[in-house]
């Protein structure tokens, strides 16, 4: 195999890639939603939107499968065991395909059940046919492309994967909005973006052949290598729970119209979540390696960075959105008169959501790097456990912020837990100065929503939108950064010296 490149610059190409596909994914996430909402209303805009995301986190319990490989990969890739890595992808591949056949039954279940669930008096088997139409991309995702990710991922090459997905979402995108404009029903224009997944497919499948000739399908597939593939499953079986059942909650309660509601803001702060995983996505392979080693110091240098780095990203981007998400509806679902868009009472809900599963990424990266799922699954268990209680609890008074509320209260016990448990158990010290770093930062957070609910702002359109957005990004991330230089200088300007660094190689 060739020389690989260093992690550093590797975790670069993959952070971004990632951004581009993640910056692609946001822009179609808006372009979509209302053009949907205008041409069939707000009911069936909100069914495809709850069908949609109902099917994306059920797809998730393949990562499971895929973060368990990722791990078991990095040893026989950096020593070039070919044989071995064989063995672990041909193990990874028969995985899949069991998931992948797990995943239909769950779809046919889910199209039989749901129509019978909402108020909505919509045809049973056009709801069962949207149904079965969208659950075609998490198919792909677990019968070929999830053994391609794990496989890339562990390799550092994760930016392979992503670029096909660019490829795959613009061509989805482009044939929507045509069919769409020509007038076809939303089953045909679903089932026609179904097909483009086949891109996907056929991009990575080719890649994959080309790039690791050495695979040999004929190897016994070492099974226990991704042994630890059920803990896995189990953490993103709660992520299912708690993430999924969000919008099927509120679609099943407050009618799908009220489900489109929570969509339009939920793709907003989802989609700063997202930005945000990329670069933990792109650091667990370059962290993984350092557990291999024996450097500690190294280690807890690099992590010291990272996480000061991620605190400050977390909380500037969900500062800016507070202030900026209300004058951002006005203007993104002006034409939509079947529903009222305007909800400033779920803006703090929202963004504490993003907040406080984002503060624990620095801990949960370390975990998977080290594959503690087994350690950790009873913890991610009682997590989803509170949340579906608070959020069925608190649904029926106070609607899609009840089901917000119930979120928080799990992400409050899940990631104090979960800074204590890697700090302690993986990282050998103590987390007081992880929980200090986060309150810091919770001070001007915490004075952003104030200004929020103060502020009147009424940009006339997208651009004057994004001058108003730049100067809030800008004071946020500016007081935040004076907030690290006063506290963490240190891992402030380590920071400077790794960019400083890459600019040099660049």
């Amino acid at each position: 195999m060739k020389k690989k490149a260093s992690r550093t610059v590797s975790a670069l190409i993959n952070l971004i890639s990632n951004f581009g596909y993640q910056f692609v994914n946001i822009i179609v996430n808006i372009i979509l939603p209302p053009l949907i909402t205008g041409r069939f209303g707000s009911v069936i805009s909100g069914l495809v939107n709850t069908v949609r995301q109902i099917v994306s986190y059920v797809s998730l319990v393949g990562s499971g499968i895929s973060d368990s490989t990722v791990v078991a990969l990095y040893e026989p890739l950096e020593k070039s065991d070919t044989g071995r890595i064989s063995s672990i992808y041909n193990a990874v591949g028969r995985a899949f395909n069991r998931a992948s056949a797990v995943f239909t039954v769950i779809s046919v279940i889910v199209a039989a059940v749901y129509p019978l669930l909402i108020e909505e008096e919509l045809d049973y088997f056009f709801v069962a046919s949207i149904v079965l139409i969208m659950s075609l991309s998490g198919f792909s995702e677990l019968w070929m492309i999830g053994k391609y990710r794990a496989l890339l991922t562990a390799d550092q090459r994760l930016y392979i994967v992503n670029f096909a997905q660019i490829a795959g979402s613009v061509f989805s995108t482009v044939l929507t909005v045509v069919l769409i404009k020509l007038g076809f029903g939303i089953v045909t224009v679903q089932l026609a973006a179904a097909t483009t997944y086949l891109l996907r497919i056929i991009l990575l499948t080719a890649y994959v052949t080309r790039r690791y000739r050495y695979l040999d399908k004929r190897a016994e597939p070492e099974l226990s290598a991704i042994s630890k593939r059920g803990a896995a499953t189990v953490h993103h079986i709660s992520g299912i729970v708690i993430f999924g059942s969000q919008t099927l909650i509120v679609s099943m309660v407050c009618g799908l119209a009220e489900s489109n509601v929570f969509y339009v803001y939920n793709l907003v702060f989802n989609g700063l979540n997202t930005v945000l995983s990329t670069v933990s996505s792109a650091m667990l392979a370059g962290m993984g390696n350092l557990m291999l080693s024996d450097d500690r110091e190294k280690l807890h240098r690099v992590y010291e960075i990272y996480e000061l780095i991620f605190h400050i990203m977390t909380y500037g981007i969900y500062m800016t959105a507070m202030v900026m998400i209300i004058p951002f509806e006005r203007i993104y679902m002006a034409g939509a008169v079947d529903a009222n868009y305007i909800r400033p009472e779920v803006v703090l809900p929202f963004a504490l959501v993003g907040v406080l599963n984002n503060l624990r990424t620095p801990g949960t990266t370390v975990i998977c790097a080290k594959g503690h799922y087994g350690e950790t699954k009873y913890r991610a268990v009682a997590e989803a456990t509170i949340c579906i209680v608070g959020e069925i609890a608190l649904v029926w008074h106070f609607g899609i912020v009840g089901v917000l509320v119930g979120t928080v209260l799990a992400s409050l016990y899940r990631t104090p837990d979960t800074i204590i448990y890697s700090n302690r158990r993986i990282l050998g010290r103590s987390p007081l100065k992880s929980f200090a770093r986060a309150a810091r930062f919770a001070v001007p957070f915490a004075l952003a929503y104030l200004v929020a609910m103060k502020l009147q702002i009424t940009p006339a359109g997208y651009f004057e939108w994004a001058l108003y957005a730049a100067v809030v990004a800008v004071a946020s991330f500016g007081v935040l950064l004076v907030i690290a230089l006063i506290f963490d200088r240190k891992y402030l300007f380590g920071a400077f010296g790794y960019a400083k660094e890459l600019l040099k190689r660049g």
